[in-house]
């Protein structure tokens, strides 16, 4: 997965490759593809679950995505508030 890509973009680009290689897999496989192509957070996570199709892990997939996005955020957030803080203090 590139760092600027979401779930969802991997997925698109995956489909794209299989239909331009004309290879014909099946809903396991395409499973198995897109979850080795995430990011070790996401794969290990989607791995420790029972998820049956690959829609369901491109759901979960894109939640994760969300919320890793949400504390990237909040952590910039603490981060600025320290700061300000402690120009505050001077």
């Amino acid at each position: 997965m590139l760092p600027s890509e979401t779930p969802w973009d991997l997925d698109q680009r995956l489909k794209s490759t299989i239909r331009e290689a004309n290879m014909t897999l099946s809903g396991v496989q395409h499973y198995a593809w897109f979850v080795t192509s995430l990011t070790p957070y996401m794969r290990t996570t989607l791995s420790q679950q029972k998820i049956s199709t690959q829609v369901e892990a491109l759901e979960i997939a894109m939640r994760l995505h969300e919320t890793l996005i949400q504390d990237l955020g909040l952590g910039v957030q603490q981060i600025q508030v320290q700061i300000q803080n402690l120009c505050l203090e001077m």
